[in-house]
């Protein structure tokens, strides 16, 4: 299963690692140029799938912090697919800076961060560490990198982690009173904790906020293995992370420094729409002979919180927990885009469930068993899911827009040709083994097939299937009206996109020409025939460079070039 810290369940951020990539223009007007990378980043979330990244709007609270504090060092904790870093990495070299870390734990986001800030120019500024939190920065510490501080510390990571993580720089003495500035994303001003967490669990805002005696209770609720009278700072300076560990301390969780107090700049400070200035904390006071030390802190736009996924993903399950046949019910047909989305929700169908935000189970329908929801139209088995959500992500990586293959009308038609004959050779399988009637969602399936016209359907040909009476080859005539035939045998009834009236009332018109299902023999629709047809004729791979440029792109150069 992997470290769930280091993976996410679909790939998007490798989506968007090739989409930028095979842009055109990438050589004449991204190399070099941080923010036309950091905008095609916003593009494709904004238009493609969601990213976690720090987006426009907060990443201009913190740009314009940089540009009046002019950081020295700064030093983020969550790199993901370097967006920050590459907006503060290039903010805090304009504005005269020394470097920028980013110490990111997932290794496939930090590869895909090193490929992005490469490409925007920046990979001498800015030096980026694959390991979790803590160790980086006991490591950067042994190389003399923090001997002056830490100017601006930015957390972006796990939200459990800020708290540890904040306590080891404390304890490092790398936040210098009156001159270093902490920043943290995704806080809120209830301290975000949910109704389920544990009452005595803290929060970063609890630490941010507490008086001393306060912060000495919340370390007291913790079990550290610190030892007595050990300077953690000398020996980290002098011997690293091992040194320490040698030494008995667990960076992961050291004691903080309750006696280090913060005030809040609150001109910086951005929230929701339905943010209160009044909830706001007084500013802080210092104690002893502790100067003030700085501190901002936010939570997100409202409109950042509100993931708008274009198709639901079910998370994988932990294994032992897992039953990939079971049907559950997901909270739209996957492929659903966000005209889709406008189009059910306009429907005139009293019994359409209200379209709300996929957040993966927590709120809407996703993961909740079909057992338990006998009325909701979109289940789909998990294998099922996990399955669809390779495939679309596989097909995004293959998508030939992205390499100019655009001249492509008639192979396109072909295999949509070669789609649907698959599609009718997998019913009539299921129909010869006698399941038609059992599975659960070939409803919506066979609904979602024909949702988007066959081009060249009738001009399109995959080679009439071999045997002794040769048949002629399906061109794409038919399909819906077939579908119909299948569900009017099975009592199967199909449903799916918000214009399945139109499609299907379109089919019954052409069904009066008196359709006919092959019998259910061994390959009826010369399935394997037509692929091996379809497959000669088609695939990439059987295309010269020069037969590829010629035939395959607007601009007649060979496309592959690029990958």
């Amino acid at each position: 299963m992997g470290n769930p810290r280091y993976n996410r369940e679909d790939g998007r951020e490798l989506v968007l690692l090739q989409h930028i990539f095979s842009l055109p223009h990438l050589e004449t007007s991204l190399r070099g140029n941080p923010a036309a990378v950091l905008a095609e980043i916003d593009r494709f979330a904004r238009e493609q799938s969601h990213l976690i990244h720090i987006g426009p709007e907060k990443g201009a609270v913190v740009s314009s912090l940089i540009a009046e504090r002019k950081p020295q060092i700064m030093v983020e904790l969550g790199g993901y697919v370097g967006y920050s870093t590459i907006l503060f990495g290039h903010a805090v070299r304009q504005a005269g800076g020394q470097h920028y870390f980013s110490l990111e734990i997932n290794p496939v986001n930090a590869a895909i961060a090193s490929l992005l800030i490469d490409l925007a120019g920046l990979k001498d500024f800015i030096t980026l560490l694959v390991a979790p939190a803590h160790l980086s920065l006991a490591r950067l510490m042994r190389q003399g990198l923090f001997d002056d501080g830490i100017d601006v510390l930015f957390l972006d990571h796990f939200k459990d982690r800020y708290l540890p993580d904040l306590w080891l720089a404390e304890k490092l003495g790398l936040l210098k009173p009156g001159k270093s500035i902490l920043v943290a994303d995704n806080v809120s001003h209830h301290g975000g904790r949910k109704d389920t967490d544990e009452p005595t669990k803290p929060h970063y805002l609890d630490w941010m906020r507490g008086s001393v005696e306060e912060k000495e209770e919340i370390l007291r609720r913790f079990a550290f293995t610190a030892p007595s009278n050990a300077q953690l700072a000398e020996i980290v300076r002098e011997g690293g992370d091992a040194a320490a560990i040698s030494e008995g301390w667990d960076l992961a969780l050291v004691p903080g420094i309750p006696k280090m107090t913060y005030e809040s700049l609150d001109q910086y400070y951005t929230g929701r729409e339905d943010f209160n200035e009044k909830s706001l904390p007084p500013v802080l006071t210092s104690h002893s002979i502790f100067h003030p030390f700085t501190a901002i802190q936010w939570r997100p736009l409202g409109r950042r919180l509100r993931l708008r996924q274009r198709r639901c993903r079910l998370p994988p399950l932990p294994q032992e927990e897992a039953q990939p046949y079971e049907f559950v019910c997901i909270c739209r047909a996957p492929g659903v885009e966000e005209d889709e989305d406008d189009d059910e929700e306009d429907s005139e169908n009293e019994n359409d469930e209200p379209m709300t935000d996929c957040d993966a189970g927590e709120s809407c329908m996703c993961r909740k068993p079909a057992a338990d929801h006998p009325d909701h139209r979109w289940t789909i088995s998990r294998a099922g899911m996990q399955r669809l959500n390779t495939y679309q992500d596989m097909l995004n990586l293959r998508n030939p827009d992205a390499f100019d293959i655009t001249n492509d009308g008639d192979l396109f038609g072909e295999t949509m040709i070669i789609r649907e004959l698959m599609f009718l050779s997998m019913l009539v399988e299921l129909e010869k083994q006698g399941q038609l009637a059992h599975v659960r969602n070939l409803g919506w399936v066979m609904g979602w097939s024909p949702a988007r016209p066959t081009p060249c359907a009738r001009t399109s040909s995959i080679g009439a299937p071999e045997g002794k009476k040769k048949k002629k080859a399906y061109a794409g005539e038919h399909f819906v009206p077939y579908l119909l035939a299948y569900g009017g045998k099975h009592n199967i009834t199909m449903y799916g996109p918000s214009n399945i009236a139109e499609i299907i009332a379109e089919a019954e018109e052409a069904e009066k020409q008196s359709v006919e299902l092959p019998a259910a023999a061994r390959d009826p629709w010369g399935w394997a025939t037509g692929f091996k047809a379809y497959e000669r004729k088609s695939k990439t791979t059987a295309y010269g460079a020069g037969s590829r440029g010629k035939a395959k792109s607007f601009n007649k150069k060979d496309p592959l070039t690029r990958i």
